[in-house]
């Protein structure tokens, strides 16, 4: 009996050498990273630069994966099951993976323990847009003219329950405004609607209309962060334009399956940081409308859940809830 446990301590002691070894050897071949919405929006173009810059440094494969259905919950679903190796990562905002448990009532997943949250990877700011053929200059003009308006003026948003859709619920509230919601199956598309003038308005991620900028069917109104855009300093913030309260600070974020350990989690982090920060990535970040600004695992953990539950707080004060 007793060489029986010995061997089977030493069987025990192997795997996990070998398991050790395995992670200290990450990446030896290719690693998927999901996306769960469409090739073409900003969340994939990121994906697409990163998996340029860690294909560079670790000579191995890294092939982005458009798992697109249920909200995202497709690929969140393909996330909460893969084996935490670090060989199956993830992509999404904060639109896509801390808004959804606080507010929607049909998330299946517990942040706390279906994925392992791993880094930051980029900043993004929020603005008011409208068609430019609206008769209005700035924010005040804009209320006055959803509150006067025959016919409730419009909002476009990537989909039911995203970022863009609670921050118009919750300014329609804030200034006793009536607005129609006219939900999109991705950003690309509103964005269209709203430069050809079908939508009226919208509050997208500047990396989701910064193809626009220049755009003259398209007006910005106003910054939604705490400061104003980096990209359009000129435009002043929500609080600028008497509208404190609605403060949209983006981001976007790495994310792995339950149960990795720390060594791979440090290791990964500290990967995609170095890559993030190279010169040359991080002005191609900057072009697409995003800042590169990284938190490693030990600071993007705690961070994230922290972004759950203010958004927590936010529902229970606005008592905005969507789905079923």
């Amino acid at each position: 009996m007793q060489v029986f446990a010995i061997i089977a301590m030493l069987v025990v002691a192997c795997l996990a050498t070998v398991a050790a070894r395995a992670q200290d050897a990450w990446p030896s071949r290719q690693v998927n990273l999901l996306v769960p919405y469409p090739a073409g929006g900003y969340i994939d173009a990121v994906t697409r630069l990163v998996a340029e810059g860690m294909r560079e440094k670790f000579g191995q494969p890294f092939v982005v994966l458009n798992r697109v259905g249920g909200n995202g919950q497709v690929a969140l679903g393909e996330l909460s099951r893969a084996a935490p190796d670090g060989y199956t990562l993830l992509t999404n905002n904060e639109g896509g993976i801390s808004v959804p448990p606080a507010l929607d009532r049909n998330f299946k997943f517990d942040p706390a323990k279906d994925f392992t949250a791993l880094a930051q990877v980029v900043a993004a700011d929020y603005v008011l847009i409208i068609r430019s053929s609206l008769p209005a200059r700035n924010v005040a003009e804009f209320v006055a003219l959803a509150k006067n308006s025959t016919k409730p003026v419009s909002y476009a948003s990537p989909g039911t329950g995203s970022t863009p859709h609670i921050a118009m619920e919750f300014f329609a509230r804030q200034v006793g405004a009536e607005f129609l919601h006219v939900p999109y199956a991705g950003a690309a598309p509103a964005m269209n609607d709203l430069a050809s003038g079908q939508i009226d308005s919208y509050m997208p991620s500047v990396p989701t209309m910064i193809g626009q900028a220049t755009n003259e069917k398209l007006r910005i109104l106003a910054a939604l962060g705490k400061t104003r855009a980096s990209h359009f300093p000129d435009v002043p913030t929500m609080e600028e334009s008497g509208h404190p309260g609605l403060v949209l600070d983006g981001w976007l974020g790495l994310f792995g399956p339950p149960n990795m350990s720390e060594s791979l989690r440090t290791r990964i982090s500290a990967a995609l940081a170095e890559v993030v920060r190279e010169p040359r990535l991080s002005d191609k970040l900057r072009s697409i409308g995003s800042a590169p600004v990284t938190r490693d695992a030990a600071t993007f953990a705690p961070f994230y859940l922290s972004e759950v539950a203010r958004w927590k707080k936010f529902s229970e004060t606005t008592n905005i809830k969507v789905g079923d």
